[in-house]
């Protein structure tokens, strides 16, 4: 994709590859244990390197077994950005199997109007990560605890 006249462009784009811990387990469902987080490097996974004032078409490469792609992009233009049609800086996109996996941001004038728009082509690996942090889904709790149990999934009261 190519950029206006304009000057909005990306400072930062920044990746992480979700990785759910048992493999093809779906993480949104509310079996999942969890996924391993992985940090891209946007010199070695993303090609070519980032450069937002220049360049607005990329190719990341993710490790194998990646479902989720966290997405994190900064602009000092003061425009909103959207990642795909998403408003906010901040994202997690899901990669769909055997499809053409894109990203696309996009930065928006006070009108709404695309000014500066960056598409990324994500690609799986056969190489699995070579690192990354465990974060684990909220622990069940037993149902023989008499202890007073007071929290929400995603807004909606836990009765467990």
């Amino acid at each position: 994709m190519s950029s206006s006249s304009s000057s909005a462009f990306l400072n930062f784009l920044s990746f992480t590859a979700q990785i759910p811990l048992n493999e093809g387990e779906d993480l949104r469902s509310a079996e999942a244990k969890g996924f391993t987080k992985t940090k891209l490097s946007s010199t070695e996974d993303l090609k070519p390197s980032f450069d937002g004032s220049k360049c607005f078409s990329y190719a990341l490469t993710v490790p194998k077994g990646t479902t989720h792609v966290g997405v994190m992009a900064t602009s000092f233009s003061g425009r909103a950005l959207k990642i795909n049609d998403v408003n906010g800086n901040m994202s997690v996109v899901e990669l769909i199997s055997e499809a053409k996996n894109t990203i696309k941001v996009t930065l928006h004038n006070n009108e709404g109007e695309v000014e500066t728009s960056y598409e990324i082509q994500v690609n799986v690996s056969e190489e699995a990560a070579k690192d990354g942090e465990v974060v684990m889904k909220e622990k069940e709790v037993p149902k023989d605890t008499k202890a007073v149990h007071a929290h929400s999934h995603d807004g909606v009261p836990c009765d467990k």
